[in-house]
């Protein structure tokens, strides 16, 4: 895989993504989606920030890539409710974000992206960004 170029603009106007995580609409989101999971409220925001990295990392990359299984239950969760992911999307990425299915679950440039995005956050919770072994989202 050639070198992951982050463009460095939109990597600073996009920090402010992880902010929707303490909003009004964040926290709701996050309580719904721990009681329809039957998780904690902050195993559900470890899903969300997980989510939320997947889509900073995707934006800043321009790269087409998988999220593991959890950011794509987190990204199902969001996107059934059109109106608020729309008024998300608009927000953070000045545009909607589409999902769309991949054809294989995760690209040989996975271990890449997944080192990247955890040079981009210094840190990246291990479970929620497995190692490629144990993921097969396919949805991206």
């Amino acid at each position: 895989m050639a070198e992951i170029r982050i463009n460095q603009t939109r990597a600073s106007e996009l920090q402010q993504v992880f902010r929707y995580l303490d909003t009004t609409q964040g926290v709701q989101a996050i309580n719904d989606y721990a009681r329809r999971n039957r998780l904690s409220a902050v195993a559900a925001k470890a899903h969300f920030v997980a989510w939320i990295q997947f889509m900073v990392y995707k934006e800043v990359t321009g790269l087409r890539f998988s999220p593991s299984p959890v950011m794509d239950q987190v990204w199902h969760f969001m996107i059934v409710s059109t109106r608020a992911y729309r008024e998300f999307c608009n927000h953070y990425f000045g545009r909607f974000v589409d999902h769309e299915p991949t054809e294989q679950p995760l690209s040989a440039d996975y271990p890449a992206i997944r080192h990247g995005a955890w040079n981009f956050f210094n840190d990246i919770d291990e479970e929620l960004w497995p190692s490629g072994d144990d993921s097969d989202a396919d949805c991206g």
